[in-house]
């Protein structure tokens, strides 16, 4: 491990109470049971939003910066084991970096390099620059965050991706609050123990009126990760959140453009549509001429309890481009994300379309979103060549070929439903574009597996 120096971060009590409580807490012997994933960093994801469905990961620069206790660089280092890309895990917290060491070190990994210092020291280190930074949680408890994401960008290639994630300002009222009444509590306590004592007897003794107590549902590190989820939420000396709007300008003034914004599970479609709130169709009409910023901002606000902001981000002078549906080389595939919560996707799929007339619908539900889907005439054989191997236009040949003795169609015919369903499965994330020989998403399953199984050849 690199040690450096981290008096650039001004604060020493946020430094101290990552030495004393790393976040998120972990058990490193959870490793051999099973593996933390991260929303942003599903490579499959990744490589749709940050590099056009181009990316074959074989040689890429990574770097998880304020990466804590491990969660994002062993679940990338996991998926990228047998390739030549390197990862970077830069923290301030020489405890946490001692539980992601420990971690890597169970399960097998050395394709992690540790380095404990401020990320706002990135320029002065002399790194490469990055294909891929990811940036979680730890922005909003910079000093200064606008210094802190130009650090960033300055060591993201012109044609690499970030993810970002920033506190929201309205899902955190509650605990905005908690904080100012822990800051009074605690005037005269200089002991973190003490702190969250303190913090846990209050918990303990407020009302139901009590703004937190109204919206803990929202929230539970300070119910499920213990001491360190207790001081992370409520007791935390440097905190800021964002409005959507904030959260665009912060981008902005470091010549960053968002590539879209991202919910785990799908959900970011949803829950930043003004939409999904309301259903007056002469305010959604007007809702829909608005710029998409202040759609989205309108959404934050009629939801109110939007308790982060993520993005997938690129520099400006890249901008967001997407996979194009126009081009037939693609190929369409089943996301991993949603694979983990219905994972025989397809089979399912093929179940309730088959058991439907045309024209008929059946919903798909996750705990995040629901899907309708309605069977059209070529469906059945679409589904059946939708193997993530085959790419849209021999999606379409093959299903021209079926029909061929039976009712011919036009291709176009096919190509137009193929895009038509994609296009209804991709809006929640289910779906996803890659190009031929880029990245193929392992499961989960089997990462665990090749895992467990390199252990036993090691030993």
């Amino acid at each position: 491990m690199t040690k450096a120096n981290t008096t650039n971060y001004s604060d020493k009590r946020v430094q101290n109470q990552y030495e004393a409580l790393p976040y998120p807490p972990r058990d490193p012997q959870d490793e051999n049971q099973r593996l933390q994933i991260t929303g942003t960093d599903f490579l499959d994801l990744l490589n749709f939003y940050g590099f056009e469905g181009k990316q074959d990961f074989q040689d890429i620069r990574i770097l998880v910066a304020g990466g804590g206790t491990g969660d994002s660089s062993i679940f990338l280092a996991e998926q990228l084991r047998n390739t030549d890309s390197t990862i970077i895990h830069l923290d301030m917290s020489a405890a946490s970096i001692a539980i992601a060491k420990e971690r890597a070190a169970i399960r097998g990994l050395t394709n992690i390099t540790f380095i404990q210092d401020s990320l706002l020291n990135l320029p002065q280190m002399n790194l490469e620059p990055f294909d891929y930074i990811n940036c979680i949680g730890v922005l909003h408890h910079l000093p200064n965050p606008q210094t802190g994401l130009d650090a960033l960008a300055e060591v993201l290639k012109d044609d690499g991706a970030m993810a970002i994630m920033v506190y929201g300002l309205y899902g955190r009222t509650g605990v905005y609050q908690m904080q100012e009444l822990m800051r009074l509590v605690n005037s005269t306590t200089s002991s973190i123990a003490d702190e969250v004592e303190n913090c846990k007897y209050i918990l303990q003794s407020l009302p139901d009126s009590n703004w937190f107590c109204r919206g803990e549902d929202l929230h539970n590190d300070h119910q499920k990760m213990g001491d360190a989820g207790i001081y992370d939420l409520l007791l935390h000396k440097q905190d800021r959140a964002y409005t959507i709007p904030q959260f665009y300008d912060l981008l902005s003034n470091s010549s960053l453009t968002v590539r879209s914004l991202y919910a785990l599970f799908g959900q970011a479609r949803y829950i930043y549509n003004p939409a999904s709130w309301c259903r007056n169709p002469s305010l959604l009409e007007t809702f829909h001429n608005l710029p998409p910023q202040k759609q989205q901002a309108i959404a934050e606000l009629m939801c109110g309890t939007m308790k982060t902001h993520t993005a997938f981000v690129s520099k400006r002078s890249h901008p967001a481009k997407l996979p194009n549906l126009a081009d037939e080389t693609l190929i369409p595939f089943f996301s991993a994300q949603v694979l983990i919560q219905i994972p025989g996707l397809n089979t399912e799929i093929n179940s309730n379309i088959r058991s439907i007339a045309d024209g008929s619908t059946f919903t798909l539900r996750t705990p995040q979103c629901s899907m309708k889907l309605e069977k059209t005439s070529l469906l059945p054989e679409i589904l059946d060549n939708l193997d993530g191997q085959r790419s849209i236009g021999e999606i379409a040949d093959a299903v021209v070929a079926i029909k061929a003795n039976k009712a011919p169609i036009e291709r176009r015919d096919a190509i137009k439903q193929i895009y038509d369903f994609y296009n209804k499965l991709n809006y929640a994330d289910w779906m996803l574009l890659r190009q031929p020989n880029s990245w193929v998403q392992p499961s989960i399953q089997s990462l665990q597996q090749a895992m467990l199984a390199h252990k036993t050849t090691a030993a």
